[in-house]
């Protein structure tokens, strides 16, 4: 995980460039999955809030 993608940009816009070169980066790794710190958390948030609606369904 690296950072957060608040940091691809400045004055609250995103950088289209350093927006660019981080998706390019991203998607050159094979076998890796790389996310920021707040798309690891709203991945997180997803999963506890699915898991919460379905505590009737054995698993």
């Amino acid at each position: 995980m690296i950072g957060n993608l608040a940091q691809l940009g400045a004055g609250g816009r995103i950088n289209p460039e350093k927006s660019l070169s981080f998706e390019l980066y991203r998607r050159s790794m094979h076998e890796v999955e790389i996310l920021t710190f707040d798309e690891l958390y709203q991945r997180a948030q997803y999963i506890v809030r699915e898991s919460a609606g379905n505590d009737d369904i054995p698993g």
